[in-house]
């Protein structure tokens, strides 16, 4: 997306001048929001800021759609654990007589 002014040969270092920052700060920022980089390269083309605000929207909606099948996949693994923590805890060697209430069958 940006050339550097200069790269160090030997090094290979990068070095960018002080135009730059800007960009290089706007990349940064919206990479740390998840942002798409082929829609970054598309803002910084445009630089349309009712884009930006329509791509910032776009981004809460995807990162609430990630949380939701975070928070599905987080209750599935404490299903898991609360399943092996009972099986563990279960002897497998002993017969237990549990007492239930009468109820009807149908």
């Amino acid at each position: 997306m940006i050339r550097p002014e200069y790269t160090d040969p030997d090094s290979g270092y990068r070095y960018y001048g002080v135009q730059q920052f800007e960009r290089l700060n706007t990349i940064r920022y919206l990479r740390a929001l998840d942002m798409p980089l082929e829609d970054i390269a598309d803002f910084l083309q445009n630089k349309d800021v009712g884009k930006i605000q329509e791509m910032l929207i776009q981004q809460r909606e995807t990162v609430r759609q990630k949380q939701q099948e975070l928070q599905i996949i987080e209750q599935k693994i404490n299903t898991r654990l609360e399943g092996l923590t009972d099986a563990l805890s279960s002897r497998l060697d002993t017969i237990t007589l549990v007492q239930t209430p009468p109820r009807r069958i149908t």
